[in-house]
């Protein structure tokens, strides 16, 4: 698999403390209600969570300086927190960042449909279960949603594609099943998109080329069939297009390393590709790994791949192509 690039889906918390501030009792209850529905704690990170201590104060908590008392960021990731997330954070409707990351919370994802400021919301690699329709459809403001590496189930909800202002959507690493929404093609400023490894099948919808600032799409390791759409082959934005390890069956079109100018990486490999290897990838001057092993190609190994000068990785095994690779 290609290598996903180093961006904003890896957010590290941080736990910036504010000065004492005038109390909110609608907030303050939502943490104390939030604290509740933890069963386990091991590093006793909600030691600070008590009366004695500002709210502001608290692990993790940071109020807004320019709404005094309001909690605006709420980062409580890697504390190997035991439970189930409280619709109760639903409350906290100036929060702008919610990370709960690494954590071992289990559940469903509450509603948390009145959290209309909320731009970064991170869930990774926890044991998150279940996704209502609705949860996120009101948080309007989203730019980063990343729940990847979680025992999520089901569709994914049509009803994201209502998050326009989203530039990065992890939901890797699941257990999706159905297809991919084509309502996904409705966030035009979506620059990641990573759906791999889950269970999803069907075609990949040609809605997803609509997004035109379209970065990053690893859609690898499902149960996809059919072919690349040509909208996502003539996108002249993108620069990772990861498809491994499903059942796409298709040739490749001739202008390929023409209409993918950005190109970076191409990951085709563990699918049904067939015909030859288009002499066109030799112009992509950007890509650097090229992964087709595994396929149906035939014919010659194209010697403008060895025009490329950044390639760093060329796998081809597994096909039935001839000649030397360049």
């Amino acid at each position: 698999m290609i290598a996903v690039l180093a961006l904003m889906l890896f957010y590290r918390p941080r736990y910036v403390h504010s000065a004492a501030v005038p109390q909110n009792s609608t907030d303050r209850l939502a943490l104390i209600d939030f604290k509740q529905a933890i069963t386990g704690d091991p590093r006793e990170f909600f030691n600070s969570w008590n009366n004695s201590v500002d709210y502001c104060n608290w692990n993790g908590v940071t109020c807004s300086k320019t709404h005094l008392g309001r909690v605006r960021e709420l980062n409580l990731a890697g504390q190997s927190l035991e439970g189930r997330i409280s619709p109760s954070l639903g409350n906290l409707t100036l929060l702008k960042i919610l990370d709960l990351a690494s954590n071992s919370l289990s559940g469903q994802l509450p509603d948390l449909n009145r959290l209309r400021k909320l731009q970064i919301l991170v869930l990774k690699f926890n044991n998150l279960q279940g996704l209502a329709p609705n949860a996120l459809k009101n948080c309007s403001s989203l730019k980063l949603l990343n729940i990847g590496g979680n025992m999520l189930a089901g569709s994914i909800p049509p009803e994201l594609g209502f998050l326009y202002n989203l530039s990065a959507l992890n939901l890797a690493s699941n257990s999706f099943t159905g297809v991919i929404p084509s309502s996904l093609g409705n966030i035009t400023q979506l620059e990641y998109l990573f759906l791999y490894n889950n269970q999803l099948e069907g075609n990949i919808p040609t809605e997803l080329g609509q997004s035109a600032k379209l970065f990053q799409l690893n859609l690898g390791e499902n149960r996809l069939s059919g072919s690349i759409p040509t909208t996502l082959l003539n996108h002249s934005s993108l620069a990772v297009l990861d498809v491994n390890t499903n059942f796409l069956l298709m040739e490749l079109p001739s202008t390929i390393g023409n209409t993918l100018p950005r190109l970076y990486g191409l990951g085709l490999n563990n699918n049904m590709f067939q015909r030859q290897i288009p002499a066109s990838l030799g112009n992509s001057s950007n890509l650097s790994i090229i992964l087709l092993t595994s396929n149906n190609f035939t014919g010659q190994v194209p010697s403008s791949l060895g025009n490329l000068s950044l390639l760093q990785r060329l796998e081809l095994s597994d096909n039935q192509l001839q000649g030397a690779i360049p």
